[in-house]
């Protein structure tokens, strides 16, 4: 998984492997060199030497890029996982509050109702005389 970023580490990584690379090259084209029967300073062969432990570095370094690649990505998908379960318990919050005031105004029409139901009875239950004297008032 490529995460679009290289970390600090990866850079420096990448960095140390071209720069044994370029060693390694160098330590190749001077033992082409010496194949040819050039002749060679010490510096050269201490050059030559090296090239072992390159190919060791390169390898290792290698190894390590995999590992920490591997690493940051379980990392991504940590972050990815938290982020996911938080927006979640979010918008479940948010459900709760809408259905909650659902509830609240549903209980409210319904007692409304009630009033509105019980206000009737009491209408009816009115004698005729009551009910003129009530619209007279009004």
């Amino acid at each position: 998984m490529s995460t679009g970023v290289e970390s600090p580490v990866a850079v420096a990584l990448a960095k140390r492997v071209r720069a044994l690379k370029k060693k390694l090259g160098k330590a190749e084209q001077l033992e082409q060199a010496v194949n040819e029967g050039k002749a060679i300073n010490e510096d050269q062969e201490e050059v030559i030497r090296s090239k072992p432990a390159c190919m060791g570095a390169i390898e290792e370094l290698g190894k390590l890029d995999g590992l920490l690649k591997e690493a940051v990505a379980e990392e991504v998908n940590m972050a990815k996982t938290a982020w996911l379960e938080a927006e979640a318990k979010k918008r479940e919050k948010e459900e709760a509050k809408r259905a909650a005031e659902t509830a609240k105004q549903e209980a409210e029409a319904k007692q409304k109702d009630e009033e509105q139901a019980q206000l009737q009875q009491q209408i009816a239950q009115l004698s005729v005389g009551d009910k003129e004297k009530i619209t007279r008032e009004l």
